[in-house]
């Protein structure tokens, strides 16, 4: 990467990190940290676009970025799997189906999240699922199957633990 597109990523890295949780910093910044994103992905490397989208991830929602979020979560995922990192794979498969939900398709979610509970079964001590069970819970309520969500986190717990 030149060392121009490197600062560039580096200062909206450090400035999305220290304005967390800052929807009108992100919001103002956001062509410029498209423009990162994308030169990222032309001349960056996996750990540096992973770092860029790990931090932009929790902005994207209050502005309703879901479609962008898919497109980066889409791309950052095989970057994990490389690396072997199931809790940032659980955690991108999470906040993929979350968009999707977010975005109105529900059975996309739900088959994202069966693939992050499934992960979290494999790898139990790597994958948190506490915040995943919440997510399903949210859409089988949203598609009046409140008491699934239940037996799923039940089961879930049985099966992690026995």
């Amino acid at each position: 990467m030149s060392e121009a597109w490197h600062r560039h990523l580096d200062y909206y890295l450090t400035g999305m990190q220290a304005h967390r949780g800052v929807p009108t910093w992100f919001e103002s910044e956001w062509p410029q940290i498209e423009r990162a994103w994308n030169a990222g992905q032309r001349r960056g490397d996996a750990a540096t676009n992973l770092g860029y989208l790990n931090a932009a991830l929790p902005s994207m929602a209050p502005l309703g970025l879901w479609t962008t979020a898919i497109a980066w979560i889409t791309l950052g995922l095989p970057w994990v799997r490389q690396a072997g990192n199931k809790l940032s794979e659980g955690v991108l498969l999470e906040n993929l189906g979350y968009s999707h939900f977010l975005r109105g398709d529900r059975e996309r979610a739900l088959a994202i999240y069966e693939k992050a509970l499934a992960l979290a079964e494999a790898h139990p001590r790597q994958v948190y699922t506490g915040s995943l069970l919440g997510r399903v819970g949210e859409l089988d309520a949203a598609i009046g199957q409140p008491q699934r969500a239940g037996l799923l986190a039940e089961g879930h717990h049985h099966r992690s633990s026995g």
